[in-house]
């Protein structure tokens, strides 16, 4: 989830940046884009200095965090924690993901990552989540 989350965010940060031509690059091709781009990011995965800081699931979002059921949403939560937290746009990623379970009800699954896995977004998305309803069988 580390990497996913992390190149997720990466191609946020880069959006304007990148032009048609960056999906036909090979994987290797476009990682050295994002390093070029965004060298502490690329430099924090190699080295494995991005943490899982929340791996949560909720049945339901409310309050300020039903925006989390909007993918189109991701990047300005992003930029709000960091804004928040007083870290940089490559130190911190999220994932929203609602995976698919045939035994259980659907529910949606959060993951914060952070590098070197400082606490602080996590406190302030925590605050955002606490009125949302918790799915009862955690991972």
């Amino acid at each position: 989830m580390v990497y996913w989350t992390m190149l997720g965010r990466a191609l946020r940060v880069m959006k304007d940046k990148i032009t048609p031509r960056f999906f036909l690059m090979t994987n290797q091709q476009a990682f050295d884009l994002i390093k070029l781009k965004l060298p502490k990011l690329a430099m924090g995965l190699k080295n494995n200095q991005y943490k899982i800081v929340l791996d949560k699931s909720y049945r339901l979002f409310k309050g300020e965090a039903q925006k989390f059921s909007d993918p189109r949403n991701l990047g300005n939560i992003e930029e709000e924690l960091c804004r928040e937290s007083g870290l940089k746009d490559w130190s911190l990623g999220l994932t929203v993901d609602q995976p698919h379970i045939k035994v259980e009800d659907d529910h949606w699954r959060v993951y914060l990552i952070v590098y070197e896995g400082m606490k602080k977004p996590k406190e302030f998305l925590e605050h955002i989540l606490s009125s949302s309803e918790p799915f009862p069988h955690q991972d």
